[in-house]
């Protein structure tokens, strides 16, 4: 699996974190500057907004979040925001080798360690990038919290589609031969 991290970089005042384009285990290409954006969801039960910008700080946020949540009713008057993610623990990750463009994942860490569930514990938040052609404006979906602080987060957006994809025959013979060394080197 591909791992990139990266740090901050600050272009026309503005940081960003993502790289200019990702490359896939198998190859596929991806254009993260389309991602220099922010998104935003609200819960079902209209308990929380989530606001997030992939590639750098979301102008919704504290400090320098990536990805926050804002209690709608009833949150602390001085700190509303709950950071769930960071510019500088930024990560981006391959789907598994056999979901060619599909998309990736992106994760933050480094969040708040504020509620009774998390303490001392640091926020984290799980962002799953699916190519959606139809969808120019990216839609984010949050799926919950886990109980290690994790939040876990879906966007479907035409700009998670790789920009390039190699031929299956390459990606085939760069499976199988892969395999076979792997399976040699027992």
């Amino acid at each position: 699996t591909t791992t990139t991290t990266t740090t901050a970089t600050t272009t026309g005042g503005r940081m960003s974190v993502c790289p200019a384009y990702f490359t896939s285990d198998l190859g596929a290409v991806y254009d993260l500057s389309r991602l220099e954006r922010n998104i935003t969801t609200t819960t079902l039960d209209y308990a929380f907004n989530y606001f997030l910008n992939p590639c750098g700080v979301s102008t919704n946020c504290e400090d320098t979040s990536a990805i926050c949540r804002y209690k709608i009713n009833g949150g602390d008057p001085l700190s509303p925001y709950t950071s769930l993610g960071r510019v500088n623990a930024f990560n981006i990750t391959s789907f598994p080798p056999n979901e060619l463009n599909q998309g990736f994942i992106i994760s933050y860490g480094n969040g708040d360690n504020i509620g009774y569930h998390c303490y001392p514990q640091e926020r984290r938040s799980i962002i799953t990038f699916y190519c959606s052609a139809d969808n120019d404006v990216p839609v984010m979906k949050y799926n919950g919290d886990d109980p290690a602080c994790v939040a876990r987060i879906t966007v479907q957006a035409s700009s998670a589609c790789a920009v390039y994809i190699p031929s299956t025959s390459s990606i085939t013979s760069s499976t199988t031969s892969t395999s076979s060394s792997s399976s040699s080197t027992i």
